[in-house]
């Protein structure tokens, strides 16, 4: 075999003949075998890569390749340019693309993006069975293809964008119990403070929202929209109706994604946050994950915040030092007791440095001013002439 090739599996004594290709790790791909195998296939996988262009000349080398299933968690490319490179492969050689996506939202971008390009079979399921009886159904073409077309939405979502003050912010915990649905919260409570409107998204599985509402009776619950408010605090915890939830016109959304190793975290959607931050420790085993988190090339773009540590400026020093070039996104966040109780505007400030609205709101305003001043000026002239 020669090097950078797809390893296969082959059966002795059969030649070569038609076969499905796993572009991503064996150990999560290995499910293919017993499709293949019921499918009269050779099954052969193709090593995972930050960047799908890496792996284009393997694929195309492969001989007789009929199904590419191609593992998106390993990229660490925005969602067009996966989207568009895996068009491409298809043209190429005709082989028909399934996406792998295990536990992603079905509208989330790089998904959208997927379908935009025309690659309608996925595999969204969690459990083994399910996963090999979606593959199935997309070989033999009896998967349930999504029929709308997304080119709006994708189009929607730019001009949102570029045009709209909503910003998000995606806040992860390094182990459970790190603090992160207080800092969240706080975040959200820093926002109001400065005049925005805000609210905060519980997106993991700790039911903590729900439990609030339960514990005290100074909230308002809305459960058709899954909304808690408390201490003016908006609280969602129906990620069905996230969809929902964005088009309120909130100026900033704080999502809790809870625990960055629990089988729930979704990745690329914390990826796709403007604004991306990790809640860490200088415990032993708080560091030793913190570390992990520095040395993985997904998550570049990150803050970190020392939740928990003393207020000891030899000991920061310290960890400064540990961070490396990390050292610039470090932060360490006060003693918080209360989420509920905005603690320490010069920490969010240093992070997110925001004009107040009413400040925005007048300078906005000015501008209109002399804009139609200019406007009116122009008009004078264009008279006079």
């Amino acid at each position: 075999m020669e090097p950078g090739a797809a390893r296969q599996n082959r059966e002795p004594g059969k030649g070569i003949g038609e076969m499905i290709v796993f572009v991503g790790n064996e150990e999560k791909g290995f499910f293919i075998r017993d499709v293949a195998k019921k499918q009269n296939l050779r099954a052969a996988f193709i090593r995972p890569s930050l960047h799908i262009k890496d792996q284009v000349g393997e694929i195309l080398a492969c001989q007789q390749c009929k199904y590419l299933v191609y593992d998106i968690e390993q990229y660490t490319d925005t969602g067009d340019v996966i989207a568009e490179e895996i068009r491409r492969i298809r043209m190429a050689n005709n082989a028909m693309p399934v996406i792998y996506a295990s536990g992603y939202n079905q509208q989330s971008d790089i998904v959208m993006f997927l379908k935009y390009k025309g690659i309608r079979n996925f595999i969204f399921s969690a459990y083994l069975a399910d996963k090999k009886e979606d593959l199935e159904k997309c070989m033999l073409g009896t998967a349930e293809l999504p029929e709308e077309d997304p080119g709006l939405e994708i189009q929607d979502k730019k001009r949102e964008n570029e045009n709209s003050l909503q910003k998000t912010i995606g806040i992860a915990g390094v182990i459970p119990r790190m603090g992160t649905t207080t800092q969240s919260v706080q975040f959200v409570k820093y926002l109001l403070f400065k005049g925005y409107k805000a609210c905060y998204i519980e997106m993991n599985e700790h039911g903590w929202v729900e439990e609030l509402a339960d514990a005290y009776t100074a909230t308002t619950n809305d459960p058709e929209i899954g909304k808690v408010t408390y201490q003016e605090v908006d609280l969602f915890y129906k990620l069905e109706k996230l969809p929902d939830v964005l088009k309120l016109g909130y100026d900033y959304y704080v999502y809790d994604y809870g625990v960055f190793s629990e089988r729930g975290f979704n990745k690329v959607s914390f990826l796709e946050k403007d604004l991306q931050i990790f809640l860490v420790g200088t415990k032993p085993g708080e560091f030793m994950k913190t570390y992990e988190l520095i040395e993985n090339n997904f998550y570049n773009n990150v803050i970190y915040i020392f939740n928990f540590c003393r207020e000891d400026k030899e000991e920061h020093e310290d960890t400064y030092e540990l961070m490396g070039e990390k050292r610039n996104v470090t932060y360490f966040a006060p003693d918080c007791r209360d989420p509920f109780i905005f603690s320490n505007a010069p920490l969010y400030e240093q992070i997110l440095p925001l004009k107040t609205a009413a400040g925005m709101e007048r300078r906005n305003k000015r501008r209109g001013i002399f804009k139609r001043k200019k406007q009116m000026s122009k008009k004078k002239e264009q008279d006079i002439f």
